[in-house]
């Protein structure tokens, strides 16, 4: 099989994914299997604005936030999530709402928010204050608000929440605790609400559990007043940092500056209440946490989006507290970590070996089962790979054997119709000794008799995706065009786009000719059958009027001795009678009846002769009765077309009497001399008027082991290329389509003969028709015997 070969790269690209799938396959593997990835796509998430009090960057803000994102995530679906800040430790309250509320009404116009989250009073205050503009009827979820302010709210069935309830007195017991010699507690707050707020709750703690402990308050100071105050307390004092932000003269400052200018004024220790205090030189405190704060909040939300009422969700008015030591600020104070009360958490303490490189001890173990992963999905790779490579190699001999000794056609083709493929039944099929006179050839220049076909057919197939069992011309290497039952599809590339075409060709042109031998012989056994038939049913009756006819002319002549007394008796003569009758015409008439008789008579008998002519068995037959039987079909107009008449064409007999008898088959020779009479015929019709239509037919010796039958018209003759397509079939749908190849067919595999036509433009045609003789009845060379020239009647 030679073949030009096709991209085919499936094998390679299937190899390189599977080593791709490997690769990816740890790092991947959570989310593959993660049940909510497939879940959060497939509800629309609903839409919940944060606004928060202060700004990006401020690490309670940050840490609220990242509870509530942290939240969110973990949720199915996951809902969209909008940030907004009020800025209200850098901006006055007032200010940052007309200035938030402008920029709601031009940036959320269109949205619609399921829920709102706010963190902290001023952000909670302008929901509040906004919410029959913006947010009516939407639920609001609020942390990081006093007991006091929620309280006011407890009714509300759109409103709940997480109270953010620091109670000094744990902070100012772990200050007493680390240092009993403490004789005075400073608190350091700016003027914003927060500030504020937690400033009243120390002052009432201070008031009510410690009155005997002083208490003094740094509020709203100025960064050079407030170092100027710390500069100037004495040992014994303890610091705790409430709040500060926004000094008395609306500047702002951050944490880190804040803490910077305590800690560069003074040596005492510093307390906080908040936890993101810690870390900028705050010694610890019992704090709340804001992502936990967060997270309370984002949980009573979800429940309010899964259908809860916010009224069935109570108000959480507790706050979980923990005792947060920074090991940074202990170190510089001195304090050891035994020192703490139990159950302290210490941050930002040395990290151990794991700790530190938790990150590193993880990829490297990661890196490793996935190498492990990757060379185990990589040996199975290998072993499933060579099965299928030998799994392969058994098809590809398994199918190769099919493909190299089918018996039918082969070959595929590029769209263009460049040829790639031909197995060897299409090259034996079409005279061709090697695939390479005909591979990187154009089909519709090798096989294809007309481009216009090729093209026709590409059209149905694109149309349809295939083409089966059409009857197609096709021609061979020199030329001899054959019929070919055609079955044709498309072949495709990954992407669905056709790239080729192939398909199975039969040379169906024995089967058609056999097909029409069968018709040709069923309509001659037929005709065979209702010539005896006729005959039968026609020998009696005319028996009787030639009998009558002859008894009736025999009593009306004066001749018969006994009829002049039979006519003395009835009173006249035999002559009388026989003069009577000839007069009144009656004696011609009688004579027709009788000649007309005779006719008739001849006819069934030749019906009866062409009955005994066509029975099927091959035996011994005067050709020159085969050929008169064929000529009697003929002047009956049996098959003949229409148009012509051939009654009226001069067929000239040249019988050479001395040729022996053959062994044939009477209906199929019959049929072959019927067929070439009909094709004289029609030829010479398309010359009428340009003399009297003639057909010669001549029978001869043509060698001692055969005779031969030569029919000659003076029609118009053929040209050289109708004269190489003469005996070819014909694609077509009817039986007669065939043409002459059935008589070929015949002449030359059924009874070894020969079939030959000489024509030339102008000059008519002739066919020689010649049969063999069998060796027991060929007789020994004879002397030529005079012919007769006998025009037919």
């Amino acid at each position: 099989m030679t073949q030009k070969s096709f991209p085919n790269r499936t094998l390679a690209r299937r190899f390189c994914w599977q080593i791709v799938c490997c690769i990816l396959f740890f790092i991947f593997a959570m989310c593959l299997l993660s049940p909510q990835a497939h879940a959060r796509q497939q509800k629309s998430p609903a839409k919940i604005l944060v606004i928060n009090s202060y700004h990006r960057g401020y690490d309670w803000s940050d840490k609220i936030m990242h509870g509530i994102e942290k939240t969110m995530q973990r949720a199915t679906p996951s809902p969209q999530l909008y940030f907004e800040y009020l800025d209200t430790k850098r901006t006055p309250p007032e200010k940052a709402f007309r200035i938030t509320e402008r920029h709601l009404k031009d940036k959320y116009t269109r949205t619609k928010f399921s829920l709102i989250i706010a963190t902290d009073h001023n952000a909670f205050h302008f929901a509040l204050r906004e919410r029959k503009k913006f947010f009516l009827n939407i639920p609001i979820v609020f942390c990081g608000i006093d007991a006091e302010l929620a309280a006011k709210y407890e009714k509300d069935p759109l409103i709940t929440g997480v109270v953010e309830e620091r109670d000094p007195e744990g902070t100012i017991s772990l200050a007493l605790h680390l240092y009993p010699e403490m004789k005075r507690l400073v608190a350091i707050s700016d003027t914003t609400t927060t500030g504020q707020n937690l400033l009243a709750s120390v002052r009432t703690t201070m008031k009510e559990k410690h009155p005997d402990l002083a208490y003094k308050e740094f509020v709203g100071f100025t960064a050079a007043q407030l170092k100027r105050r710390l500069a100037a307390l004495s040992e014994g004092s303890v610091l705790l940092f409430v709040s500060g932000f926004l000094d008395s003269e609306g500047q702002a400052h951050s944490l880190q500056e804040t803490f910077q200018l305590i800690t560069s004024s003074t040596t005492l220790p510093v307390f906080t209440l908040v936890g993101t205090y810690l870390g900028y030189g705050a010694l610890g405190g019992e704090l709340l946490s804001p992502e936990l704060q967060g997270e309370h909040a984002a949980h009573k939300a979800l429940q309010i989006l899964s259908g809860i009422s916010p009224n069935d969700l109570a108000i959480d008015m507790t706050s979980p507290v923990e005792i947060v030591l920074d090991w940074n600020a202990m170190e510089r104070f001195g304090i050891a970590q035994q020192d703490a009360p139990e159950g302290s958490i210490i941050k930002n303490s040395p990290e151990s070996f794991y700790e530190r490189y938790k990150s590193i001890i993880w990829t490297t173990l990661a890196i490793g089962i996935g190498q492990l992963i990757i060379i185990i999905a990589l040996l199975f790779t290998t072993i499933k790979r060579r099965i299928a490579e030998k799994l392969l190699r058994d098809s590809e001999k398994k199918f190769r054997r099919i493909y190299e000794n089918m018996r039918e056609g082969y070959f595929q083709a590029e769209m263009d119709g460049t040829l790639a493929v031909a197995n060897d039944a299409l090259l034996r099929m079409t005279g061709y000794t090697s695939p390479s006179e005909v591979v990187g050839k154009l089909v519709q220049d090798v096989f294809y008799t007309d481009v216009n076909v090729r093209h026709a057919i590409l059209r149905q197939v694109m149309e349809t995706g295939e083409m089966i069992g059409q009857e197609i011309p096709l021609k061979k290497k020199d030329g001899t065009v054959f019929v070919a039952d055609c079955s044709i599809h498309l072949i495709y590339d990954d992407n669905g786009n056709a790239i080729a075409t192939e398909g199975l060709i039969r040379d169906i042109s024995l089967r058609r000719m056999a097909d029409e031998l069968l018709i040709e012989s069923e309509k001659m056994s037929s005709l065979s059958q209702l010539a005896s038939g006729m005959s039968h049913a026609l020998n009696n009756p005319l028996g009787a009027i030639l009998q009558s006819t002859q008894n009736i002319q025999r009593r009306l002549s004066p001749e018969l001795p006994s009829n002049e007394p039979v006519a003395h008796k009835c009173g006249t003569s035999i002559e009388n009678i026989h003069n009577y009758a000839k007069e009144r015409d009656i004696l011609h008439m009688l004579n027709g009846i009788f000649l007309s008789g005779q006719h008739a008579n001849s006819v069934v008998a030749q019906l009866s002769s062409f009955s005994r002519h066509s029975k099927g068995g091959r035996s011994r037959y005067d050709i020159h009765e085969i050929l008169a039987d064929s000529l009697t079909l003929s002047k009956h107009d049996y098959s003949l077309h229409r148009d012509f008449d051939f009654k009226k064409i001069n067929i000239v007999t040249h019988y050479d009497n001395s040729i022996p008898s053959v062994s044939c088959i009477a209906p199929e020779i019959r049929q072959v001399f019927l067929k070439l009479l009909i094709h004289s015929a029609q030829s010479m019709y398309a010359t009428q008027g340009a003399g009297t239509p003639t057909i010669s037919i001549t029978s001869f010796r043509s060698s001692p082991t055969s005779i031969g039958v030569s029919i000659a018209d003076n029609g118009p003759g053929m040209t050289k290329e109708t004269l190489s397509e003469l005996f070819a079939p014909k694609a077509g749908g009817r039986a007669n389509s065939l043409g002459l190849a059935v008589a070929k067919y015949i002449i030359e595999d059924h009874h070894k003969g020969t079939l030959d036509v000489q024509s030339e433009r102008g000059e008519g045609a002739t066919y020689t028709v010649t049969l063999p003789i069998t060796e027991e009845e060929s007789p020994d060379a004879q002397d030529d015997a005079a012919s007769s020239d006998t025009p037919a009647e």
